[in-house]
């Protein structure tokens, strides 16, 4: 007597691989000072938006895919993660004169930044694109 697993729709499977490397993205560093790296306070923040695109997309049915309002709700804090990111590159100059970065050295942004960037990008992309492409499958199936 084995288990049996369903599998999971592929539109909420690459949510949950997109929102789970934005997530990840949260750990690795924001912006480098000749050093090491500096402190980065929004990454909590943006940690919490890709939890619920997370969570969502282990809802419910997860053979069917994510409609409606429960789509948008998993969109959403993917865009906000981007305006964070985008938000933390504008105050970099301000972060450097606080973290006391000599005019000699850098602050520079590092790898976490851009992936958080690029998978709150992500997110509403493959969210919508996946859907409509097993939308079209469906009504040719049905057409035929």
């Amino acid at each position: 007597m084995g288990v049996k697993f369903k599998k999971m729709n592929k539109q909420r499977l690459a949510i949950l691989i997109v929102a789970g490397l934005g997530a990840l993205a949260t750990f690795l560093p924001w912006a480098k000072i000749p050093g090491g790296t500096a402190p980065q306070g929004e990454c909590w923040i943006t940690l919490g938006l890709f939890s619920i695109a997370i969570l969502i997309s282990l809802s419910m049915d997860k053979t069917e895919s994510i409609k409606g309002g429960l789509l948008y709700a998993a969109m959403i804090p993917g865009i906000l993660a981007v305006a964070i990111g985008l938000k933390y590159n504008s105050e970099m100059p301000e972060k450097a004169i606080a973290l006391g970065v000599e005019q000699g050295g850098k602050l520079t942004i590092g790898s976490g930044l851009y992936l958080v960037v690029l998978a709150g990008i992500a997110l509403p992309i493959v969210g919508f694109l996946i859907k409509e492409r097993e939308e079209v499958k469906e009504k040719e199936e049905v057409s035929e």
